[in-house]
């Protein structure tokens, strides 16, 4: 089974939540408005930041506001900034990787490869704006 990560799951809520509100917001009221655990929505608000994603301000009326469009935001975005891989199997991103050396033989591989491109194309059509 895939399974998305907490981080993913996180960022997709602090994501949501900064999209519905039209004020900067604080690391600890994204953490408490999204059930959260505050550390981590911290951590994960710079590494949106970082990603020009967010901007965040210090200071007394500082905090976090979505910085890019909601529209041009997908969930395929968000899981590979917060994934170290996005792929259902690794014979997919490298041929390589076949531990029979038959990826170009293999049936297996060839479905799994048009499943990637199919699962990849939905969480592509999958905007923030869907979500809010």
């Amino acid at each position: 089974m895939i399974e998305l990560n907490l981080a993913t799951d996180y960022t997709i809520r602090i994501l949501i939540h900064l999209a519905q509100t039209n004020k900067a917001i604080t690391a600890t009221e994204v953490a408490s408005a999204m059930k959260i655990p505050e550390r981590q929505s911290a951590a994960l608000l710079k590494n949106l930041c970082k990603r020009g994603v967010v901007e965040g301000h210090r200071g007394r009326n500082g905090g976090y506001m979505l910085k890019t469009d909601p529209q041009s935001i997908s969930l395929l975005d968000i899981i590979q900034w917060t994934s170290s891989s996005v792929v259902i199997n690794r014979c997919v991103q490298n041929k390589e990787e076949c531990n029979r050396k038959m990826a170009e033989k293999c049936k297996v591989h060839k479905v799994f490869c048009e499943l990637q491109l199919k699962w990849e194309k939905e969480l592509k059509a999958v905007t923030l704006i869907n979500l809010i």
